[in-house]
């Protein structure tokens, strides 16, 4: 479930797996999925067009293998409490409903030829989480058990339906154990389906199909579910087939404390004179009725006054970085539905001529992903600045034109006063004071070091000063810490260069990352994975 480009060009899949997902479980209108072999590392989520993603793994110094998650479709994010704990092969959903809560686990069992510790230490972790969900509540296990349950109802009657498939192995027989112990039914085989709608993979070598996807409640809750049946024309690029089940829940929205924020400003436009002049002109007119018989009124009116006038004039500040997928999505639909065709006719009919059917309808879904996201021009450009020896270019165009005035008077107007000056002992206060005369001189220093590709070296150099921590004996060089006290004229070259560097990073940092990301707090997404925010 790669949200993105791999680390390893050389692994690079061009189709972003979590929109695909996105938008076959928009199409089949599921809710809630759970997601098995994630394989992303540490934790986190994503939020995609139509649905929110979820996962949990190992520590990225740790082999990828297994990986859980979930997809919560973004209307029912407002009841869910977020997974908070986990590990690499279950992971935990809390739905707030009106019948109470509903717990919800995303499964991925060992296989068959996993050593016997490991299958061990699996279903005692399992047995731990189904321990701590109270019997009065709702519970869910979804996943791939990667056991076969077979089909005998008398031995298993409280657990085993009469429409089960095929025989039982041994982690079938570990699995049908736990459930006969916690009351647990496997709604698969209660109910009566079409033949290929009750097996969701199909074995490489004997190419029988098995039943290995498993949604499993408990027996005193099993009137809640309507039917469990396998879909075989989702398509996400995975051997197994995807299984709905219908439940009945009347999903309840869980109080929360933030409110929802004003959508953000286009700032940009604040440069354009004329719209400036347009809103003077406006909020000239709305402060007119200026209400003055107390202050909350008076900024009330002010607030809402000053915003609606902006929101009107500079307009709703757009994405930094446009989706390719859903831009792309008009060239891309004939190739997905080609794709996905093609694998229905290989499920139905293995053989030769619909593998190969196959195969050329994922690369030409492929070859039209990566022209849509731009990837092969990107290649060329890069490839081409290394070979010429041309670094600039190799990153972005940012990088290329020369800076301007503007870009150099802002990076003046936001240094901080009152900083120790460099060796050259200008301090900012100077560079303030004289930007009417000395932004022009500065701007060709400026441009000369760009075109040169070097800055002085005096501008380079640090000042390192010993500072008393007031703390312990004067005499104890332990009781001293050193700063590095930079040119100011340097720090204005370099914040000139950082800003054009933020706006490249945007469209390299990972969908996750929040940190060092401007209107991406990292505060926000502790609250978002914390689980104290959440009422018990």
């Amino acid at each position: 479930m790669c949200p993105g480009f791999s680390n390893d060009p050389r692994t690079t899949n061009d189709s972003r797996k979590t929109a695909i997902i996105n938008r076959e479980l928009k199409r089949l209108n599921i809710d809630i999925a759970a997601l098995q072999e994630t394989r992303l590392p540490s934790n986190g989520s994503i939020r995609e067009r139509d649905y929110t993603f979820f996962w949990q793994e190992l520590e990225p110094d740790q082999p990828q293998l297994h990986g859980v998650g979930f997809a919560v479709s973004n209307s029912l994010v407002a009841s869910v409490e977020p997974p908070s704990k986990g590990t690499a092969r279950i992971l935990s959903l809390r739905l707030s409903t009106s019948s109470g809560t509903v717990n919800i686990l995303s499964i991925y069992a060992p296989t068959l030829c996993s050593t016997p510790v490991s299958k061990d230490e699996f279903y005692e972790e399992l047995d731990s989480a189904i321990r701590g969900i109270s019997a009065t509540e709702h519970l869910y296990l979804l996943g791939d058990f990667n056991a076969r349950v077979g089909s005998d109802h008398h031995s298993w009657s409280r657990s085993i339906g009469h429409f089960g498939v095929g025989k039982l192995n041994e982690n079938g027989q570990r699995l049908l154990e736990l459930c006969s112990y916690h009351d647990l039914c496997i709604t698969n085989t209660f109910f009566s389906t079409k033949p290929q709608h009750k097996v969701s993979w199909r074995h490489p070598r004997s190419h029988h199909w098995h039943q290995l996807d498993l949604v499993i409640t408990r027996r005193s809750y099993l009137n809640d579910v309507n039917i469990t049946r396998s879909y075989h024309s989702g398509d996400c690029d995975t051997d197994h087939s995807m299984v709905r089940s219908t439940v009945c829940l009347q999903p309840k929205q869980i109080h929360r404390s933030r409110h929802i924020g004003r959508p953000r400003i286009n700032t940009v436009k604040t440069n354009l004179q004329d719209l400036c002049a347009r809103f003077a002109q406006t909020i000239d007119e709305m402060m007119k009725d200026c209400p003055t018989a107390n202050s909350e009124t008076r900024w009330a009116h002010i607030r809402d006054a000053i915003y609606t006038s902006v929101k009107d004039i500079f307009g709703v500040k757009d994405r930094k970085t446009p989706d390719w997928f859903e831009s792309g999505i008009s060239a891309m639909e004939p190739a997905l539905e080609a794709k996905r065709a093609a694998l229905i006719d290989y499920k139905r009919d293995l053989s030769e001529r619909t593998l190969e059917a196959l195969r050329k309808s994922r690369n030409n879904a492929q070859r039209i992903a990566r022209q849509c996201s731009n990837w092969l021009n990107l290649c060329q450009d890069i490839q081409l600045s290394a070979d010429h020896g041309n670094t600039g270019a190799m990153y972005a165009e940012e990088l290329e034109n020369p800076p301007t005035l503007v870009e150099l008077s802002k990076a003046i107007d936001v240094l901080a006063c009152g900083k120790a000056p460099g060796k050259d002992g200008i301090p900012p206060e100077v560079l303030k004071a004289g930007s009417s005369t000395l932004l022009q001189k500065i701007h060709e220093l400026l441009l000369q070091c760009w075109e040169e590709g070097s800055v002085p070296q005096d501008m380079r150099d640090a000042n390192i000063v010993t500072l008393y921590t007031n703390k312990g004996d004067r005499s104890d060089c332990i009781n001293y810490r050193g700063i590095s006290l930079l040119s100011i004229v340097g720090k204005v070259f370099a914040r000139v260069v950082l800003t054009r560097l933020q706006s490249l990073a945007e469209r390299v940092y990972h969908e996750a990352q929040c940190g060092f990301r401007a209107g991406r707090l990292t505060i926000e997404k502790c609250r978002e994975q914390s689980p104290c925010t959440w009422p018990s």
